[in-house]
């Protein structure tokens, strides 16, 4: 199920992969770089929008929660 705590990894992992692909692609460089600027624009602008604040708040939380649950419950 997508959920806004999902976006912000997605978001590192797109940009990871386009600046590995740009390493191993020097002719598409250029173009990926103006891709990777407007991902990290976006992806700036979520530090400001209380609503990804607190959905990565809550996904923390669960992961924190999850880790302190004993296997056998």
């Amino acid at each position: 199920m997508p959920s806004l705590s999902r976006v912000l990894p997605a978001f590192e992992a797109v940009i990871r992969m386009w600046e590995e692909y740009s390493a191993q692609h020097p002719e598409a460089e250029e173009t990926i770089q103006e891709g990777l600027i407007k991902l990290e624009s976006y992806q700036n602008h979520t530090d400001l929008t209380p609503s990804y604040c607190l959905a990565m708040r809550t996904w923390f939380f669960h992961i924190i929660v999850l880790s302190l649950i004993p296997s056998s419950c």
